[in-house]
Protein backbone atom coordinates (compact mmCIF):
# COMPACT_ATOMS: atom_id res chain seq x y z
CA UNK A 1 0.00 0.00 0.00
CA UNK A 2 1.46 3.76 -0.98
CA UNK A 3 2.45 6.19 1.27
CA UNK A 4 -0.24 8.53 -0.20
CA UNK A 5 -3.28 5.75 0.60
CA UNK A 6 -2.24 5.43 4.04
CA UNK A 7 -1.70 8.76 4.36
CA UNK A 8 -5.69 9.45 3.33
CA UNK A 9 -7.29 6.36 5.41
CA UNK A 10 -5.21 8.09 8.28
CA UNK A 11 -7.02 11.38 7.57
CA UNK A 12 -10.76 9.70 6.65
CA UNK A 13 -9.94 7.83 10.25
CA UNK A 14 -9.70 11.14 12.15
CA UNK A 15 -12.22 12.77 10.44
CA UNK A 16 -14.68 10.08 11.27
CA UNK A 17 -13.19 10.15 14.67
CA UNK A 18 -14.06 13.72 15.39
CA UNK A 19 -17.80 13.69 13.96
CA UNK A 20 -18.45 11.00 16.62
CA UNK A 21 -16.74 13.29 19.33
CA UNK A 22 -18.55 16.22 17.56
CA UNK A 23 -21.76 14.12 17.86
CA UNK A 24 -20.96 13.40 21.54
CA UNK A 25 -20.19 16.42 22.67
CA UNK A 26 -23.48 17.75 21.20
CA UNK A 27 -25.61 14.90 22.88
CA UNK A 28 -24.10 15.84 26.25
CA UNK A 29 -24.45 19.88 25.46
CA UNK A 30 -28.03 19.05 24.67
CA UNK A 31 -28.50 16.61 27.67
CA UNK A 32 -27.28 19.42 30.04
CA UNK A 33 -29.32 22.28 28.74
CA UNK A 34 -32.56 19.66 29.08
CA UNK A 35 -30.94 19.16 33.51
CA UNK A 36 -30.45 22.88 33.88
CA UNK A 37 -33.62 23.61 32.67
CA UNK A 38 -35.47 20.96 34.53
CA UNK A 39 -33.31 21.96 37.78
CA UNK A 40 -33.93 25.68 37.44
CA UNK A 41 -36.71 26.83 39.66
CA UNK A 42 -37.47 30.44 38.14
CA UNK A 43 -37.29 30.31 34.57
CA UNK A 44 -35.77 33.11 31.85
CA UNK A 45 -39.47 34.57 31.13
CA UNK A 46 -40.43 35.24 34.71
CA UNK A 47 -42.20 31.89 35.00
CA UNK A 48 -41.94 29.65 38.08
CA UNK A 49 -40.59 25.93 36.79
CA UNK A 50 -42.39 24.34 40.60
CA UNK A 51 -45.33 21.94 40.47
CA UNK A 52 -47.46 21.67 43.41
CA UNK A 53 -48.93 18.59 44.08
CA UNK A 54 -50.82 16.46 46.50
CA UNK A 55 -53.09 19.62 47.28
CA UNK A 56 -56.49 19.29 48.63
CA UNK A 57 -59.44 21.02 46.56
CA UNK A 58 -56.84 22.92 44.28
CA UNK A 59 -59.40 23.71 41.88
CA UNK A 60 -61.48 25.52 44.37
CA UNK A 61 -59.11 27.33 45.46
CA UNK A 62 -58.70 28.42 41.91
CA UNK A 63 -61.91 28.51 41.03
CA UNK A 64 -62.50 31.09 44.16
CA UNK A 65 -60.01 33.45 42.74
CA UNK A 66 -61.65 33.39 39.07
CA UNK A 67 -59.92 37.02 38.09
CA UNK A 68 -57.09 36.10 38.56
CA UNK A 69 -57.30 32.37 37.09
CA UNK A 70 -58.38 34.28 34.01
CA UNK A 71 -55.77 36.77 33.55
CA UNK A 72 -53.06 34.03 34.22
CA UNK A 73 -54.49 31.71 31.94
CA UNK A 74 -53.44 31.65 27.73
CA UNK A 75 -54.91 34.18 25.16
CA UNK A 76 -56.62 31.18 23.18
CA UNK A 77 -58.46 30.08 26.27
CA UNK A 78 -59.33 33.91 27.08
CA UNK A 79 -60.57 34.50 23.38
CA UNK A 80 -62.02 31.35 23.71
CA UNK A 81 -63.67 32.46 27.24
CA UNK A 82 -64.94 35.73 25.67
CA UNK A 83 -66.67 34.16 22.75
CA UNK A 84 -68.51 31.70 24.88
CA UNK A 85 -69.87 33.75 27.36
CA UNK A 86 -71.59 35.96 24.98
CA UNK A 87 -72.71 33.75 22.70
CA UNK A 88 -73.93 31.48 25.33
CA UNK A 89 -75.78 34.15 26.62
CA UNK A 90 -77.62 35.03 23.58
CA UNK A 91 -78.28 31.40 23.41
CA UNK A 92 -79.92 31.27 26.98
CA UNK A 93 -82.04 34.15 26.49
CA UNK A 94 -82.75 33.14 22.90
CA UNK A 95 -84.52 30.06 24.33
CA UNK A 96 -86.29 31.67 27.20
CA UNK A 97 -87.80 34.13 24.83
CA UNK A 98 -88.76 31.64 22.36
CA UNK A 99 -90.22 29.26 25.06
CA UNK A 100 -92.32 32.21 26.51
CA UNK A 101 -93.68 32.85 23.06
CA UNK A 102 -94.63 29.43 22.33
CA UNK A 103 -95.93 28.84 25.68
CA UNK A 104 -98.57 32.16 24.63
CA UNK A 105 -99.19 30.78 21.86
CA UNK A 106 -97.18 33.02 19.32
CA UNK A 107 -96.76 30.19 17.29
CA UNK A 108 -99.54 28.81 16.41
CA UNK A 109 -100.15 28.91 12.58
CA UNK A 110 -103.80 30.75 13.04
CA UNK A 111 -102.06 33.73 15.20
CA UNK A 112 -98.83 34.02 12.17
CA UNK A 113 -101.31 34.02 9.67
CA UNK A 114 -103.22 36.83 11.31
CA UNK A 115 -100.28 39.26 11.45
CA UNK A 116 -100.85 40.55 14.77
CA UNK A 117 -104.53 42.13 13.39
CA UNK A 118 -106.63 39.57 16.31
CA UNK A 119 -103.27 38.45 18.07
CA UNK A 120 -101.18 40.69 20.19
CA UNK A 121 -97.28 38.35 20.52
CA UNK A 122 -95.36 38.70 23.46
CA UNK A 123 -92.51 40.18 21.15
CA UNK A 124 -93.13 41.51 17.58
CA UNK A 125 -91.77 40.11 14.58
CA UNK A 126 -90.77 36.61 16.67
CA UNK A 127 -91.56 33.55 14.67
CA UNK A 128 -89.31 30.84 15.40
CA UNK A 129 -85.72 30.63 17.44
CA UNK A 130 -83.96 32.33 14.58
CA UNK A 131 -85.84 35.76 15.40
CA UNK A 132 -85.52 34.42 18.99
CA UNK A 133 -82.03 34.29 18.89
CA UNK A 134 -81.81 38.08 17.20
CA UNK A 135 -84.06 39.35 19.40
CA UNK A 136 -81.68 38.36 22.50
CA UNK A 137 -78.68 39.64 20.46
CA UNK A 138 -80.30 43.08 19.56
CA UNK A 139 -81.60 43.87 23.57
CA UNK A 140 -77.98 42.77 25.04
CA UNK A 141 -76.49 45.14 22.74
CA UNK A 142 -79.17 47.73 22.56
CA UNK A 143 -79.07 47.41 18.77
CA UNK A 144 -82.32 47.96 18.51
CA UNK A 145 -83.54 47.54 14.74
CA UNK A 146 -87.26 49.03 15.30
CA UNK A 147 -88.85 46.00 13.98
CA UNK A 148 -88.55 43.47 17.21
CA UNK A 149 -89.88 44.86 20.69
CA UNK A 150 -91.57 43.22 23.55
CA UNK A 151 -95.38 44.33 23.97
CA UNK A 152 -97.59 44.90 27.52
CA UNK A 153 -99.10 41.22 26.86
CA UNK A 154 -96.43 39.24 28.75
CA UNK A 155 -95.06 40.95 32.09
CA UNK A 156 -92.59 37.79 32.28
CA UNK A 157 -91.02 38.73 28.85
CA UNK A 158 -90.63 42.48 30.09
CA UNK A 159 -89.00 41.31 32.76
CA UNK A 160 -86.57 38.80 31.65
CA UNK A 161 -85.42 41.64 29.02
CA UNK A 162 -84.70 43.50 32.23
CA UNK A 163 -82.36 40.61 33.44
CA UNK A 164 -80.62 40.46 30.19
CA UNK A 165 -79.56 43.77 30.68
CA UNK A 166 -77.98 44.00 33.63
CA UNK A 167 -76.83 40.61 32.74
CA UNK A 168 -75.35 41.60 29.85
CA UNK A 169 -73.80 45.09 31.28
CA UNK A 170 -71.95 42.53 33.77
CA UNK A 171 -70.58 40.27 31.33
CA UNK A 172 -68.87 43.18 29.69
CA UNK A 173 -67.56 45.08 32.03
CA UNK A 174 -66.35 41.37 33.22
CA UNK A 175 -64.51 40.14 29.52
CA UNK A 176 -63.34 44.01 28.60
CA UNK A 177 -61.66 45.01 32.16
CA UNK A 178 -60.46 40.98 32.14
CA UNK A 179 -59.08 41.41 27.84
CA UNK A 180 -57.46 44.95 29.14
CA UNK A 181 -56.08 44.03 31.96
CA UNK A 182 -54.52 40.89 30.31
CA UNK A 183 -53.09 43.60 27.31
CA UNK A 184 -51.62 45.93 30.39
CA UNK A 185 -49.50 43.33 31.76
CA UNK A 186 -45.74 43.64 31.10
CA UNK A 187 -45.38 40.38 30.87
CA UNK A 188 -43.80 40.48 27.19
CA UNK A 189 -41.68 43.37 28.43
CA UNK A 190 -39.50 40.95 28.94
CA UNK A 191 -38.95 39.20 25.72
CA UNK A 192 -36.33 42.18 24.50
CA UNK A 193 -34.92 41.81 27.68
CA UNK A 194 -31.58 39.55 26.84
CA UNK A 195 -29.43 37.65 29.50
CA UNK A 196 -25.73 36.28 28.72
CA UNK A 197 -26.14 32.49 27.92
CA UNK A 198 -23.64 31.75 30.81
CA UNK A 199 -22.43 33.29 34.18
CA UNK A 200 -19.05 33.38 34.96
CA UNK A 201 -17.52 33.85 38.87
CA UNK A 202 -13.95 35.63 38.22
CA UNK A 203 -12.00 38.09 39.92
CA UNK A 204 -13.02 41.85 40.32
CA UNK A 205 -11.44 44.55 42.01
CA UNK A 206 -9.73 41.45 44.36
CA UNK A 207 -12.84 39.97 45.20
CA UNK A 208 -14.31 36.67 43.74
CA UNK A 209 -17.20 38.08 42.20
CA UNK A 210 -20.46 35.94 40.38
CA UNK A 211 -20.98 38.28 37.02
CA UNK A 212 -23.87 37.66 34.38
CA UNK A 213 -24.31 40.36 32.03
CA UNK A 214 -28.46 41.61 30.95
CA UNK A 215 -29.37 44.29 28.13
CA UNK A 216 -32.63 46.06 26.70
CA UNK A 217 -32.66 45.46 22.81
CA UNK A 218 -35.15 48.58 22.60
CA UNK A 219 -34.06 52.07 21.67
CA UNK A 220 -35.77 53.63 24.86
CA UNK A 221 -33.57 52.11 27.29
CA UNK A 222 -35.77 52.73 30.65
CA UNK A 223 -37.55 49.83 32.38
CA UNK A 224 -39.34 51.78 35.36
CA UNK A 225 -40.26 49.92 38.70
CA UNK A 226 -37.59 47.32 38.41
CA UNK A 227 -34.87 46.50 40.24
CA UNK A 228 -32.46 43.74 40.41
CA UNK A 229 -31.80 41.21 43.05
CA UNK A 230 -30.15 37.61 43.62
CA UNK A 231 -30.59 34.97 45.93
CA UNK A 232 -28.62 31.71 46.44
CA UNK A 233 -31.36 28.73 46.84
CA UNK A 234 -29.36 25.61 48.55
CA UNK A 235 -30.41 22.84 50.71
CA UNK A 236 -29.27 22.93 53.89
CA UNK A 237 -29.32 20.25 56.53
CA UNK A 238 -30.27 21.38 60.85
CA UNK A 239 -29.09 20.57 63.84
CA UNK A 240 -31.99 18.19 63.92
CA UNK A 241 -31.15 16.55 60.79
CA UNK A 242 -33.73 17.94 59.19
CA UNK A 243 -33.45 19.22 55.48
CA UNK A 244 -33.97 22.52 53.78
CA UNK A 245 -34.06 24.88 51.36
CA UNK A 246 -31.93 28.04 52.68
CA UNK A 247 -32.45 31.32 50.53
CA UNK A 248 -30.00 34.13 50.48
CA UNK A 249 -29.98 37.64 49.35
CA UNK A 250 -26.71 38.41 47.48
CA UNK A 251 -25.09 41.68 47.28
CA UNK A 252 -25.65 43.03 43.64
CA UNK A 253 -23.90 45.73 42.30
CA UNK A 254 -24.88 48.33 41.15
CA UNK A 255 -27.43 48.76 43.38
CA UNK A 256 -31.22 49.08 41.88
CA UNK A 257 -32.79 49.41 45.43
CA UNK A 258 -33.07 53.40 45.25
CA UNK A 259 -33.51 53.81 41.73
CA UNK A 260 -36.62 54.15 39.74
CA UNK A 261 -35.88 53.00 36.77
CA UNK A 262 -33.28 50.80 34.91
CA UNK A 263 -31.29 52.66 32.35
CA UNK A 264 -29.79 50.41 29.62
CA UNK A 265 -27.70 52.23 27.46
CA UNK A 266 -25.05 49.15 27.30
CA UNK A 267 -25.52 45.87 28.45
CA UNK A 268 -24.82 46.03 32.18
CA UNK A 269 -22.51 43.87 34.04
CA UNK A 270 -24.23 42.11 37.55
Amino acid sequence: MSLLRRTQIKASLLRSLNGVEENVYQAVDEKTKTMNKKKRIVRKDGMMNISFKNISKKKRRFFSDLYTTLLDASWTFSVIMFSTSFYGSWFIFGAIYFMICYLHGDFMEENLISGGKDWIPCILQVDGFASSFLFSLETQHTIGYGSRQTTTECPLAMLVVSIQAVIGCIIQAFMVGLIFSKLSRPRNRSRTIIFSNQAVVTQRNGKLCLIMRIGDLRDDNFVLGTKVSLRMIRRKISQEGEIYQDMENLKVTPDTSSESCLFFVWPLDI
